[in-house]
């Protein structure tokens, strides 16, 4: 058992060695969900911390924001008359909402659309980011009833140039994140 387990998506976007138990669960939304289901398995956390990197809709690059409003925008039944990004014959909702931890040092929580394609468009999306993961990861934390938080770094613009700003930035946001964690094991140091 231990008390906080990060995940990441790819070393890339994290591979010092934290002050915590790191799991890698690779791109896309069923990676992130057969990985995070092991893990929590293993670990039996008391905490999950999702880091990594994401397209800014709203946000500049270089920020690193709390997210607490997690939708799968490529979910899309409409013509079967479901509500944008509503998983057909679901009970769950079609937003996940989770605690902002983080509001003391990263501002209020943003929401982040999830889906299994890199967003390069500059799509009109109702949320600040969008990455690959997150949405399944808050939706496993939210069926196991296991308290879950994000943090993303805002490695591109989600727009044409997308591509090349996340190969450039992908790990940029890292030592920023540590700093947090360092924050974090003094806060939870008597749990």
């Amino acid at each position: 058992m231990v008390k906080i387990l990060l995940v990441l998506a790819l070393p890339e976007e994290g591979n010092i060695q934290a002050h915590f138990p790191i799991v890698y669960t690779g791109c896309g939304k069923i990676n992130a969900t057969m990985k995070l289901m092991e893990a929590i398995h293993l670990h039996q956390p008391k905490w999950v911390i999702n880091y990594g990197s994401a397209g800014g809709i709203t946000l500049p690059k270089g920020s690193l924001v709390s997210v607490t409003h997690f939708f799968q925008h490529d979910m899309n039944a409409q013509i079967l008359g479901f509500k944008p990004y509503q998983t057909p014959f679901d009970d769950a909702p079609i937003m996940i909402e989770v605690p902002n931890k983080f509001e003391n040092t990263l501002g209020p929580g943003k929401k982040i659309g999830s889906g299994d394609h890199f967003v390069s468009q500059g799509e009109d999306f109702p949320f600040d980011l969008v990455d690959m993961e997150a949405f399944a990861l808050a939706k496993v934390c939210s069926t196991l009833h296991v308290p879950f938080s994000c943090i993303k770094y805002i490695s591109d613009g989600a727009n044409n140039q997308g591509h090349e700003d996340w190969k450039n930035n992908v790990g940029s946001g890292w030592l920023q994140f540590l700093d947090l964690c360092n924050v974090l094991e003094q806060d939870i140091h008597d749990w």
